[in-house]
């Protein structure tokens, strides 16, 4: 939870086919690599592409040896314990560009496991599963590994219908609050309770070189209910989720449920295109629906000096940013980014359910 170092020196490393290329270190003009809360990192690098001949270009990375379509790449960056890495995937484009000013460039494109998901459709259905037995199937569909951490009722039919592997992932995913990544070989499923990531402190004016900070309250709700129909019991269902739901992850009692009932009065937020087929999947439904609003009461937008560490899953701690927005904010969205100009910075997208009380 220490600071990083407001000056470093953090030329990324990029290693091809497992091994370091100090080629592509030497040629590379700018790097971005994204990452974001429903998985599929992505990396576009731009490299020179000319090297010292005479005559003719001396193209240095057309002929495949270095760069090619399916590749492993993984790239690290940052400086002393803001060392981590950043991306791990195969290449799955490649854009040249020439230019009698700049020469002749290569960019690489490419994403993580998780596009082996993105380009394979399906209809189907899993039946007799929890959300979690059918994600286990789906990593072992794609030879992955999986580590779930997804309690969850068993549903009589979950289904599948003209949708990509992913696109399903999440949307299921994301309909029990859970958030999806693939580290490497292994395919990761875990509320954000549960999801462990670093803690970096950022101050203003020192390592956190901008921020953008802002609390809303016109997604905010003070319930959320969903009705429904058990064909078990024959019962109508109600359930409801209320501002206590997020009171659990928060510090203080400025969430953004009680600010909004505080300043307009209740504001109930009504689920009615879902179609719950049981208390406990109607339950869920509702938890989800309130935390999905209530922990973006404060979002924001950061630059920061490059640390990897600020990632995904993670958090920051902003101080010098004022007493109502300052504190830990979970990080949604991260893209590390380099250029010989600007060396290595952090942006990063952030969210809380709360303003710091004062």
């Amino acid at each position: 939870m220490t600071a990083t170092p407001v000056l470093t020196a953090a030329t990324p490393t990029i290693e091809v086919k497992g091994e370091p290329s100090g080629l592509l270190g030497a040629s590379l003009e700018d790097l971005v690599v994204t990452e974001t809360l429903e998985g599929l990192a992505t990396c576009e690098a731009r490299f020179r592409n000319v090297g010292a001949g005479n005559g003719d270009p001396d193209y240095l990375f057309f002929d495949g040896d270095v760069l090619d379509f399916g590749v492993d790449v993984r790239i690290s960056t940052g400086a002393g314990e803001g060392t981590a890495l950043v991306f791990s995937g195969n290449v799955t484009g490649l854009r040249a560009e020439f230019s009698g000013r700049n020469g002749a460039t290569l960019t690489m494109l490419a994403e993580d496991r998780l596009q082996d998901l993105r380009m394979t459709r399906r209809t189907r259905s899993f039946e007799d599963m929890t959300d979690a037995a059918a994600f286990e199937q789906i990593a072992s569909d794609h030879r992955l590994r999986a580590e779930i951490d997804l309690p969850g009722p068993t549903y009589r039919v979950i289904a599948q219908v003209d949708q990509s592997d992913l696109a399903f992932l999440r949307t299921r995913a994301r309909r029990a609050g859970a958030e999806v990544w693939v580290r490497d070989d292994t395919l990761h499923v875990a509320a954000r309770t549960t999801r462990r990531g670093e803690r970096v402190v950022l101050g203003n004016q020192q390592n956190l070189l901008e921020a953008s900070l802002f609390a809303d309250l016109a997604a905010q709700r003070t319930e959320v209910q969903v009705h429904g129909w058990d064909p078990s019991t024959k019962e109508r269902l109600d359930e409801r989720a209320t501002g206590d739901v997020v009171k659990a992850e928060a510090s203080g009692d400025k969430v953004g449920p009680d600010v909004l009932e505080r300043a307009f009065g209740r504001r109930v937020e009504t689920i009615a295109h879902q179609v719950p087929l049981g208390p406990d999947e109607a339950r869920a439904l509702a938890k989800s629906q309130m935390l999905e609003r209530a922990r973006r009461f404060v979002t924001g937008e950061i630059l920061a000096v490059g640390d990897a560490r600020i990632a995904v899953g993670g958090t920051v701690d902003l101080s010098g940013v004022g007493a109502p927005f300052s504190g830990v904010y979970y990080v949604v969205e991260a893209r590390h980014l380099f250029d010989l100009v600007g060396g290595y910075r952090t942006l990063a997208k952030v969210e809380r359910g709360e303003l710091t009380a004062t």
